[in-house]
């Protein structure tokens, strides 16, 4: 409910002053959420995917939430002064967006970017010159992960026959 306390860790409480809720693509101001609702509060301290309230009561999730990059490059950029800049930003993107990673090459000093795909790499070189004001240059991507099958392989499925008793499989 807005104008609640929340406890988001041990020593940190925040209080909700304003919650916005995403319903056919839009965002509308909102006095209350429920539980297992999305909700977008204005704060500093939260990071994209918090959990608000009680983490032990989700369901456990047995999938890999957070899939290995894909894709590999190298950014720089245009004016060497901006290296800090373009470190701390891609820091606080990183933090905000798992599935990016980046470190700094010990031999060659280059910043080496790992994502899942083009539009991840488009969408963090338009929010570095939008917000940071970062002007960079990125090499062309190399392919670091790819599955291949080692035969081909043919398997069906009967739907509504022991032990598959549903109809779309």
């Amino acid at each position: 409910h807005l104008r609640d306390v929340i406890r988001i860790s041990e020593k940190e409480k925040i209080k909700i002053t304003e919650m916005c809720v995403p319903t056919n693509g839009e965002l509308y101001s909102s006095d209350t959420a429920c539980s297992g609702d999305i909700v977008i509060l204005p704060n500093d301290v939260l990071q994209l995917n918090s959990i608000l309230g009680n983490e032990i009561l989700l369901p456990q999730r047995k999938f890999i939430e957070n899939p290995l990059p894909m894709i590999q490059t190298t950014i720089a950029v245009k004016k060497s002064e901006q290296r800090e800049i373009l470190l701390g930003a891609l820091t606080e993107i990183s933090d905000c967006d798992p599935l990016l990673k980046y470190y700094v090459d010990t031999t060659t000093h280059e910043i080496i970017l790992s994502f899942l795909g083009n539009v991840q790499m488009e969408v963090i070189c338009a929010i570095l010159e939008e917000k940071y004001h970062v002007e960079a240059e990125i090499k062309e991507p190399t392919v670091i992960y790819m599955e291949r099958p080692l035969r081909k392989a043919e398997y069906t499925i009967h739907i509504e026959v022991p032990p598959n008793p549903f109809w779309a499989s």
